[in-house]
């Protein structure tokens, strides 16, 4: 005895295969995408995309900055932004999306009066913190 019918077995198939395909999304932009945007400007981006593509990248290493932004930070207390901003831009090298070194940069460029590039970092501070925060 068929506790439903065929056609209803079908039927709930049906129905299952077209809620599980609107479950998939379309691919964006890769995480590689969104640094040349960046670097080419663009800082009106979809931060929280941006990090879920780093998380999905092969280049993703949560911790390989760890000692880096350590000497960014002793080297900004110290007073030498030149240091800081090699250390910042070795961070970006490992991890683009790491949050101190852009707000340092930003901090640093400004104390170096270069208004612009300091926006730049500054906005990607925030719309990384505010990324996250959602």
């Amino acid at each position: 005895m068929a506790i439903i019918s065929r056609g209803a077995g079908v039927a709930l198939l049906l129905v299952g295969l077209a809620l599980s395909s609107g479950n998939t999304r379309a691919a964006g932009p890769s995480y590689d995408d969104y640094i040349a945007q960046v670097k080419a400007g663009r800082i009106e981006i979809d931060y929280t995309a941006f990090r879920l593509a780093y998380a999905a990248s092969s280049k993703y290493a949560p911790y390989g900055t760890i000692e880096i932004v350590s000497k960014m930070k002793k080297a900004y207390d110290a007073g030498d932004c030149p240091s800081a901003m090699a250390h910042a831009e070795e961070a970006f090298e490992v991890n683009f999306l790491q949050m101190d070194a852009h707000k340092i940069a930003g901090f640093c460029l400004k104390k170096a009066g270069n208004e612009e590039e300091a926006r730049r970092h500054y906005a990607m501070f925030l719309g990384l913190f505010s990324s996250v925060l959602k």
